[in-house]
């Protein structure tokens, strides 16, 4: 028997006043797959990761994740998901790396002793433990990209939705964040990650969704759309070819 989908989305809106940011996205991640969300600013890919998140409630539809409606909210799905959001800036500036997921750790019932440990660990992971006991305010912005990443992982969340998250990191550090994802991916996790280039996703995502004003304008195989935007892709590495290429795309398909 074929287990439930861990994100399953249907005929998912959400309006705000006069603006439709989500226009009826129908959407499923099962266990161990990596989805993507294609798409310019604007398209409706952060939206759509807060409302599988339970930080926004759909206007219309609904979403499931790990079989629990998102309507219920982030304490409904706590340690179910781990969150990146795009530019996040949750993190105390005061207090270093370790203190910070230290404490969501504690927040998700850890005792203080394997708190520090799992902290640890994962800033290990994304290549901060080397800086652990700086103060986050002494940290780059794509070293708190990272640590975003790091509390996104602290419980082996069995779903990862992930904004942006390589967007302000260099190629190595990106490198780092997405062999991890996959890393997780392949225990189990199902993982939506979010991301404005094509490039990125090249043997990365098994499968993409390509947003355009809140609706789906292709759905499949990273390499079916790469082809369909840029005929050389197998041979081509330069990725503006690649973002004007999915852009002709979206224009095509949802004119």
């Amino acid at each position: 028997m074929t287990s439930p989908p861990a994100i399953d989305v249907r005929a998912l809106q959400r309006r705000f006043g006069d603006r439709t940011a989500i226009a009826g996205i129908d959407l499923t991640v099962r266990a161990g797959q990596i989805h993507a969300l294609l798409g310019p600013n604007g398209a409706g890919k952060t939206t759509l990761l807060r409302t599988l998140a339970g930080l926004v409630e759909p206007t219309a539809g609904h979403a499931r994740v790990v079989g629990i409606d998102t309507t219920k909210g982030p304490r409904g799905l706590r340690g179910q998901v781990g969150f990146v959001p795009s530019s996040d800036r949750s993190a105390y500036q005061r207090i270093s790396g370790l203190e910070n997921l230290a404490f969501f750790a504690r927040l998700h019932g850890m005792r203080k002793k394997a708190a520090f440990i799992r902290a640890q660990e994962v800033l290990e992971q994304v290549g901060l433990g080397d800086r652990a006991k700086d103060p986050v305010n002494a940290w780059s912005h794509g070293m708190q990209q990272r640590l975003s990443v790091a509390r996104a992982l602290l419980t082996d969340p069995p779903v990862l939705l992930i904004d942006e998250a390589t967007h302000d990191l260099d190629p190595v550090a990106a490198a780092t964040v997405r062999e991890l994802i996959a890393a997780r991916a392949e225990h189990g996790a199902a993982v939506l990650w979010a991301t404005q280039r094509l490039e990125e996703l090249r043997g990365f995502a098994g499968a993409v969704t390509l947003m355009a004003n809140g609706s789906a304008a292709f759905e499949g195989s990273v390499e079916a759309l790469a082809a369909r935007a840029v005929p050389s892709w197998t041979t081509s590495r330069h990725a503006s070819a690649l973002e004007q290429g999915y852009m002709s795309v979206i224009r095509d398909v949802a004119a």
